[in-house]
């Protein structure tokens, strides 16, 4: 190996750094992974004066290697996500020295003792850090950004003789998909108030890069969130097939660096069908009914109730009947509440008994998609109602 062609031709080492080419004198640190394997000495020459000397090196030079124990000489963690932390395998101080005379003569050392000491640097802390004590003999490495950084540990011993190891970390951008609900859930439809169970959110490092998002059915569509971001909408007007079909990947880029995926496997809920409670009779004025029921709503493909607290609030619940009801009778739109259910009052409550018994047909909407029809037949005595489904 020339230094004085490295020198003149500017020559990058694994850091892309070069030697000063006013460089006229330094110390060169030099060593072998593999125990006892190589030797070697020192040429100086000046062809100018018709000189050349060798250097053979005898008391005090260190001749040594260390290695970490996972693998021989192999460094870890040779790849980690931006965000995490972890560790490298701890070291084993293998040092030989020559039997020479000398404070660094004698035998190979073993695993600790000795008054050994550690020093481990990044060469790129954008890329990684050195997290924690830089003196024990394993490192704890942080990802502080996307790139590759060279990470070397030095081992002193007491003689302060000196060996080294290290490799390159390369470091990928962090990509954190997070659900806007916890049941794995979308809605079909296009109601302002899907907004909250439709929307996911990405956790990034570094920061600065660019999304693209795409999704396994066509004709969904994504808006960015207006809070809380990075994060967006989905809307879809197509329910899943099976549970957790529908895929959505969001990609995301930084400069000089390979873009990173993930994914979301989620079910695209579409309201189907409702189901009620019993509510007892509470008109106390001699003629007629009246009850409360508590509509639940559910969804298909997955034939579940919709959960309370998952974000539907205020969807829009509409009522509508092919004949108008007598006079007196309580009917009414309104919308899901925060236990994703809605109530509808049936009642003809009265002094005087209903003139006439007619029947009419009940339709239930939520988003716009049919949920639900009843048969209703008043007459003096109260309601009764009969379900025209769907119930599945």
């Amino acid at each position: 190996m020339s230094l004085r062609e490295l020198i003149q031709t500017q020559i990058e080492d694994d850091t892309k750094r070069v030697l000063p080419k006013d460089l006229t004198n330094g110390q060169l640190l030099w060593f072998v992974h593999t125990l006892n394997a190589g030797h070697g000495r020192l040429l100086q020459s000046n062809r100018e004066t018709a000189m050349a000397r060798n250097f053979s090196c005898y008391n005090g030079v260190v001749i040594g290697s260390a290695f970490f124990n996972s693998a021989g000489e192999s460094y870890g963690p040779t790849s980690m996500v931006a965000g995490t932390t972890q560790s490298t395998p701890t070291v084993v101080t293998n040092i030989y020295f020559p039997s020479y005379q000398g404070a660094c003569s004698g035998q190979p050392y073993g695993t600790g003792g000795l008054g050994l000491t550690y020093q481990w640097t990044s060469y790129n802390i954008n890329a990684v850090t050195i997290s924690g004590s830089n003196a024990m003999d394993y490192a704890s490495l942080y990802g502080a950004g996307a790139g590759t950084a060279e990470v070397d540990v030095l081992v002193t011993d007491q003689y302060n003789c000196t060996a080294g190891a290290g490799g390159n970390t390369t470091v990928t951008p962090k990509l954190q998909l997070t659900l806007g609900n916890q049941h794995g859930s979308i809605f079909v439809g296009t109601d302002t108030h899907l907004s909250t169970p439709n929307s996911f959110f990405a956790t990034v490092l570094p920061t600065g890069g660019t999304f693209t998002e795409a999704s396994s059915a066509s004709g969904d569509t994504f808006a960015p969130v207006q809070s809380g971001g990075p994060g967006w909408v989905v809307t879809t007007k197509t329910q899943s097939a099976s549970n957790g079909d529908r895929k959505l990947t969001v990609t995301y880029t930084v400069s000089g660096q390979n873009p990173v995926s993930q994914s979301l496997n989620v079910t695209a809920r579409q309201f189907a069908y409702l189901t009620n409670n019993s509510p007892s009779n509470i008109c106390t004025l001699g003629y007629g009914t009246k009850r409360v029921y508590t509509y639940t709503p559910y969804t298909h493909p997955d034939k579940t109730a919709v959960q309370a607290g998952i974000g539907v609030t205020d969807t829009a619940v509409t009522e509508s009947f092919n004949l108008p009801p007598p006079a007196g009778t309580e009917t009414g739109s309104g919308v899901l509440d925060a236990n994703s259910q809605f109530t509808d009052t049936l009642a003809y409550c009265s002094t005087s008994p209903l003139p006439g018994s007619p029947t009419v047909t009940q339709t239930f909407s939520i988003e716009g998609y049919q949920v639900r029809q009843n048969t209703l037949a008043y007459s003096s005595t109260g309601i009764t109602y009969a379900s025209l489904g769907p119930t599945q």
